[in-house]
């Protein structure tokens, strides 16, 4: 499912998939670019909204895996709360998509 894309093409926000390091691709939303190669996101369905910055080619648009990824994430944290934030973080896309 994952491919990469331009960084230009994911303006801020964009509704995404992202990855940071031990943990599964998550729905998040681009801020900004904050330096050559890298995507600012913040991660939905988290309580004060944490960010984090991230290279490109661990972002990728929410459309490209939508299908695939919005059942459940694969390798998911060893977290009791986990599943309850999945289903936050897809509500917050939908609420997204539906505002636009």
């Amino acid at each position: 499912c994952a491919s990469s894309v331009a960084v230009s093409t994911l303006h801020p926000g964009a509704l995404v998939w992202a990855k940071e390091r031990n943990f599964p691709w998550w729905p998040a939303r681009v801020l900004r670019h904050p330096g050559p190669g890298m995507v600012r996101v913040v991660w939905l369905g988290w309580t004060g909204l944490p960010r984090s910055s991230l290279p490109a080619e661990n972002v990728l648009p929410f459309d490209f895996c939508r299908v695939k990824w919005s059942k459940r994430p694969g390798g998911w944290p060893k977290h009791r709360h986990t599943p309850s934030k999945w289903k936050s973080a897809l509500d917050a896309v939908g609420e997204l998509e539906a505002a636009a």
